[in-house]
């Protein structure tokens, strides 16, 4: 599962060939594949880990005023941790988009940008 946008609204991501079955077994159902150059959220981010880190060991993350509400973490995150092992995990592991958006709606919250 790369991501969990709602409810009835989920990314599955992988080898090319398992997503096509999935898609084609699935697409009674609104299954349908989106052309990309990788499967994120899952192990083939893995093969970009040391690349990534070289690009991104020169972030200097800083506290934000405004509260940052993490689909990684699913929950408010100081912006001072988004170092470059954050966004790595952020490529690699699940979306928690819609717990997010969750608790954002239980919080009176009725506007949403999202930011990618």
């Amino acid at each position: 599962m790369a991501a969990v946008n709602a409810p009835r609204q989920v990314v599955v991501a992988g080898a090319a060939q398992a997503c096509a079955e999935f898609a084609e077994a699935f697409a009674e159902r609104g299954a349908r594949r989106i052309a990309v150059d990788y499967a994120s959220h899952t192990a083939h981010v893995e093969a970009v880990r040391e690349s990534l880190a070289e690009d991104l060991a020169g972030l200097s993350p800083v506290s934000g005023a405004v509260p940052f509400y993490s689909t990684l973490e699913g929950r408010v995150v100081d912006t001072a941790q988004l170092d470059g092992g954050y966004w790595y995990r952020n490529l690699r592991e699940p979306v928690r988009f819609g717990e997010v958006l969750a608790a954002l709606v239980a919080e009176g919250h009725r506007v949403f940008v999202e930011v990618s």
